[in-house]
């Protein structure tokens, strides 16, 4: 997760975004854009096989073209969720603070 955070704090070039990002996607300053695309990928890494073509409309209403799509799509499974989407239990997200609380130490 460490690299995922750096990679995360290197592209905006806003360490307060990052840490929004990291703490919450979907309460983070971004676009409905991106957040249409992370709960695309969380939706991915979860249960592939609850995609439906109704998923995909959300994306291109957002601008995502099919090769867009495709490519988020073909994405290596968490490597955006590992580090932006939330998990879904209460001991994992204790957990995932601590590991983030113990990588930003470590920068």
């Amino acid at each position: 997760m460490h690299a995922h955070a750096e990679l995360l704090r290197r592209a905006t070039s806003d360490e307060k975004l990052s840490e929004a990002i990291l703490a919450d996607y979907k309460t983070a300053p971004i676009s409905a854009r991106e957040t249409a695309m992370l709960d695309y990928a969380l939706l991915l890494t979860e249960d592939a096989t609850r995609v439906t073509p109704e998923n995909q409309e959300i994306l291109r209403s957002h601008g995502f073209d099919d090769t867009a799509i495709l490519q988020i799509t073909l994405m290596p499974p968490g490597s955006i969720t590992s580090t932006v989407l939330p998990t879904r239990s209460a001991s994992a997200e204790k957990m995932k603070r601590k590991q983030i609380k113990s990588n930003l130490k470590k920068i």
